[in-house]
């Protein structure tokens, strides 16, 4: 909730929705798994997020950006427009990305009734009927919150993304059962931690109160082979950078066609963890039989240096001593600044790392990522980068 909406949740709900639209371009079902669901929307007006007021920098700046409400075509005529370029190209080539546009109208329009949409909300308005939602909680509170969510009808999106008004504003859904037989015997439902809902003309959500890893396991390959696992963990304990690696290593070897889609953070005490966990998924990805696409983009809104975890007292001198520090040395001190409570870990950025990623993902993202970097970064320091694998 404190983080809801902030620079890193536009940059992951926005890939969400071009991988999305790119299932949705084919009329076979799929499957979308969601291993950190969280509560899947927050309210504008929860203390937690006015305490933080994250949003403000983050989906905030977008929704104040004239630009979106403008049109796409004057845009893409100033972009054709040889005396224009800089910014308004810039803006051209967001505007240019449909599925940037879908996200933004649909955030809009959710923001408009008091909640900003997490990923469950953004995945079950984007997805079809008969598409299969798998939602995954572990903390308690977190689950029964999203198990209500769930119950509201979404705000409705039309087969072309785009927010279809008055739709959706009222109303619950109807809680059809607790898992059939047949979804037990598939390990796709189980009536102790699980309830499906199927609003009319929506897709089937399915809410576990799990650990998501483990369902990686567990609950896969799922009946509908087509599809995509959206991972997110909060990355507060330190072996999840390790968790992650093993998770899709175990995801690959039993749904190796599903798109997997990875949120990280860019966080300076955390930068060897996240490149670790980062090259283990690649090298796992590339030394497969079956080949694949890897795409990862990254959104800087200031610099890596801007907020320094390490003890700068240490580190200069050990600098003017000439000493080196080992990685295990520099962790620690890493880990013991990070944590007073007069110096927290500042995000500085975070990055998507999509593995079998669909056509054109990375010229998407090239076109949105530079208007990104430019509207939510700091002070002049936003910054974007997208490479393939």
């Amino acid at each position: 909730m404190y983080h809801a909406g902030n620079h890193a949740d536009v940059l992951k709900h926005t890939t969400l929705v071009m991988l999305l639209e790119h299932l949705n371009a084919k009329h076979k079902p799929y499957t979308v798994i969601d291993t950190h669901a969280g509560s899947g929307r927050y309210n504008s007006d929860d203390e937690r997020a006015l305490k933080t007021r994250e949003a403000d920098s983050g989906i905030g700046k977008l929704l104040h950006d004239d630009f979106c409400d403008d049109g796409i075509a004057q845009y893409n005529a100033m972009a054709r427009d040889a005396a224009c370029g800089g910014e308004s190209t810039v803006h051209a080539g967001a505007a240019q990305c449909t599925a940037f546009m879908h996200y933004r109208n649909f955030v809009k329009a959710c923001c408009a009734r008091g909640f900003y949409p997490g990923s469950p909300e953004i995945a079950r308005a984007f997805m079809r009927s008969g598409d299969n939602l798998i939602l995954c909680e572990l903390h308690k509170a977190e689950f029964s919150a999203l198990k209500n969510n769930m119950k509201c009808l979404p705000v409705a999106v039309d087969a072309d993304g785009a927010v279809a008004e008055n739709a959706g504003m009222n109303g619950t859904a109807n809680v059809v059962s607790a898992g059939t037989k047949n979804e037990i015997a598939r390990g796709e439902a189980n009536v102790a931690d699980t309830t499906l809902y199927v609003p009319r003309g929506f897709v089937q959500v399915h809410v576990h109160c799990r650990d998501g890893f483990d369902a990686l396991t567990s609950l896969t390959p799922p009946k509908i082979k087509r599809g995509l696992v959206l991972v997110d963990p909060s990355y507060e304990d330190a072996d999840e950078y390790e968790r992650v690696p093993l998770a899709f290593a175990s995801l690959a070897a039993r749904w190796s066609s599903a798109i997997f889609a990875l949120w990280y953070p860019l966080l300076f005490h955390r930068r060897i963890e996240c490149s670790t966990m980062k090259q283990k998924i690649i090298a796992r990805a590339k030394g497969s039989a079956r080949g694949c696409s890897i795409v990862c983009g990254e959104l800087c809104v200031n610099a890596e240096n801007a907020h320094v975890e390490l003890p700068l007292a240490k580190k200069r001198k050990n600098a003017q001593s000439g000493l080196s520090m080992n990685n295990s040395v520099t962790q620690r001190w890493s880990d013991e600044y990070a944590a007073r409570a007069d110096n927290p870990p500042r995000l500085y950025g975070s990055g998507m790392l999509i593995v079998n990623a669909p056509w054109k993902l990375a010229e998407n993202m090239e076109a949105v990522l530079p208007y990104l970097a430019q509207t939510l970064g700091t002070d002049g320091h936003g910054s974007w980068s997208v490479d393939c694998y």
